[in-house]
């Protein structure tokens, strides 16, 4: 007999939390296959997220398609999706995307990060950026697009800046906001 939706999901996390990425993104795979009238817009978000941390750039923009396609107010989608295209130089792209995020999306906190990354990538068009702190800082901070790769190592998407300064577009520091691969999220 084939294992429950939940269980499915169940297993995901525990690959993930476990740093086994891959096995996690196979998991969401059989999840996809057999449970495909229960899938939502968050397992699209969770195999992004797990493409995002395997720096499989265009299999997080499909995955956040899909989402979007699901649940058009699921914030959190639009900030996967612009993480992406940040990575893939494609600036244009990722701010039509944040701006379609900030037009629709619902969840308050997912918001906020897609209205930091537009003021970040804002700052970076001026020569300047905006440390959480509000501290100007030089262009390509935490969110400068133009200098975005993937750190990608928090099962929960997020954008922060790496210690080096470099200007990474991370999955390191979303708040609680977001939810673990297997629960729905308010977004």
């Amino acid at each position: 007999m084939a294992s429950s939706f939940g269980a499915k999901m169940r297993r995901a996390n525990e690959l993930a939390l476990g740093g086994d990425n891959a096995a996690a993104l196979e998991q969401l795979d059989l999840v996809l296959q057999h449970h495909a009238g229960d899938v939502t817009a968050s397992v699209h978000c969770n195999r992004a997220t797990l493409s995002l941390r395997m720096d499989l750039k265009r299999r997080v923009v499909k995955e956040c398609n899909a989402a979007i396609a699901l649940d058009p107010a699921y914030a959190r989608a639009y900030l996967l999706k612009a993480i992406a295209l940040c990575n893939l130089k494609k600036g244009k792209s990722a701010r039509k995307v944040i701006q379609e995020g900030l037009e629709r999306g619902t969840d308050l906190d997912v918001l906020f990060l897609l209205q930091g990354l537009k003021e970040e990538m804002d700052g970076a068009d001026k020569g300047v950026s905006a440390s959480a702190s509000g501290a100007q800082q030089p262009a390509g901070g935490a969110f400068g697009c133009g200098a975005a790769h993937l750190l990608g190592s928090a099962a929960s998407p997020s954008v922060s800046s790496d210690a080096g300064g470099g200007g990474r577009v991370t999955l390191d520091a979303l708040s609680a906001s977001t939810s673990s691969p297997s629960s729905p999220s308010s977004s």
